[in-house]
């Protein structure tokens, strides 16, 4: 597996998670062009770290509470003061904060 196999492999697990963090589609995704391979590595490396973090993993176990029919009749019907859908804000929140920092250059966002 070469290592943007690896990395979009990597990506395609997390992205449903950052979507759901409110992270931009074109964002979730390797920037076109050639890279150096040690940029590869940090890329993979920090993908991998933002996986294993704490934010993520909460995100997914508040996500969890309740099957994904309930989150979308919240969503059509414009709830927005229970407490699991305070508890899913506050961990959006911080995976979004880490999804931005010291993020790749590679998963920047590109200019069409």
């Amino acid at each position: 597996m070469t290592a943007v196999e690896s990395i979009n492999a990597l990506l395609n697990e997390v992205k449903p998670a950052l979507l759901i963090a409110g992270v931009l589609e074109g964002c979730i995704k390797i920037k076109e062009g050639k890279h150096r391979i040690d940029a590869y590595n940090r890329a993979f490396d920090w993908l991998h770290n933002l996986k294993m973090s704490a934010e993520y993993t909460n995100l997914l176990k508040v996500r969890g509470l309740l099957p994904e029919a309930t989150w979308r009749r919240y969503e059509a019907f414009e709830i927005t003061d229970l407490r699991e859908q305070i508890l899913l804000s506050e961990a959006k929140r911080k995976l979004l904060s880490c999804w931005c920092k010291k993020r790749p250059a590679m998963f920047r966002r590109t200019k069409k």
